[in-house]
């Protein structure tokens, strides 16, 4: 399930088009209201102990009726990471197959599994950055900063976390180094916990935006709404979930709840996509994408072929290894 993030921005009628392919270049996404343990491998739909995961993208060719890969997709990098026995990714490269230089990016972690400091070198193995988090006594980050190689502060941030009685946050001011305010976000959790409102705010106390959420009996999202300041629709987002049949319909409007876009997924038993449907204008099909799948005896997938309007356009593997 990873269609779930886009921003207005990059909101598109070839929507299907982008997010397909973030799907296989298994791009991280960290959020600290997620159980830790074993997170990594939750984001990426990962089944069993794995160690180590390889993903490379091809152009899919066919010859005499068989789909096969062809070159690597030069605008597509290849993606090497490596887990710890908790699951979490303690290595990740990247190797651009476009004559970008290679990057690599190692993690440690805390004894509460909280990321604790990210290490960045060059393609020659150069440490070139560093960045670095604490935690609050409830594990969320305190600080935040970025360092470069000689260890001097390129930017430092950090957070005042508070709280209420029964230990949901409420707010968070972002502080300057003097100690200064600099900024201050304010939630509000319904009874399950669910952050529903998110309100941020300026040095000076002006709103700049609010973003809500609305959620399910089972705790999926089914409405986002993005504000502007005066409380006007910016982008609303609405989900619509058949759990049961593995299905999940998701709709943008914009202002004056103009349609914008619907895009329809399904998933396989393995709850990876395996059809995705964009709707345009009136409601009208405008990108149609398909997934064949092949697995491995953990349940994960190690071979896919994208189809685009049922023509064969990409050839997916990703090589796993296991503790």
């Amino acid at each position: 399930m990873m269609f779930f993030m886009q921003s207005k921005k990059n909101l598109s009628f070839n929507y299907a088009s982008n997010k397909i392919l973030l799907f296989f270049l298994c791009s991280l996404q960290f959020s600290f209201g997620q159980t830790q343990r074993h997170k990594d491998l939750y984001e990426f739909n990962l089944r069993g102990e794995v160690k180590s995961m390889h993903t490379v993208i091809y152009k899919a060719v066919k010859k005499s009726g068989t789909i096969m890969k062809g070159k690597k997709d030069p605008s597509r990098d290849e993606h090497n990471f490596i887990f710890n026995e908790n699951g979490m990714v303690i290595e990740f490269v990247s190797h651009p197959n476009d004559g970008r230089s290679e990057e690599k990016f190692t993690y440690l972690f805390d004894d509460h599994l909280n990321r604790i400091e990210m290490n960045r070198y060059d393609a020659n193995g150069v440490f070139v950055r560093k960045q670095k988090y604490t935690y609050d006594e409830k594990q969320v980050k305190a600080e935040e900063g970025l360092y470069d190689a000689s260890g001097r502060a390129l930017m430092v941030g950090r957070f005042n976390n508070q709280y209420s009685s029964i230990g949901e946050i409420v707010g968070r001011d972002i502080l300057k180094e003097n100690g200064n305010r600099n900024g201050r976000i304010e939630y509000q959790s319904d009874s399950c916990g669910n952050i529903t409102v998110r309100s941020r705010f300026l040095e000076d106390g002006v709103l700049v935006s609010k973003k809500s959420w609305v959620y399910n009996s089972s705790g999926y999202v089914i409405e986002s709404n993005d504000y502007e300041s005066n409380w006007s629709y910016d982008l609303r987002t609405l989900y619509d979930w058949n759990e049961a049949g593995k299905r999940m319909d998701k709709s943008w409007y914009g202002n004056k709840i103009k349609f914008l876009l619907r895009v329809t997924i399904l998933y396989d038993e393995y709850w990876n996509e395996i059809d995705v449907q964009e709707f345009g204008k009136k409601n009208k099909l405008s990108t149609h994408w398909r997934i064949e799948y092949e697995y491995d005896d953990e349940g994960n997938w190690i071979h896919a072929v994208l189809f685009k309007r049922n023509k064969p356009v990409f050839v997916v593997e990703r090589t796993l290894g296991y503790f």
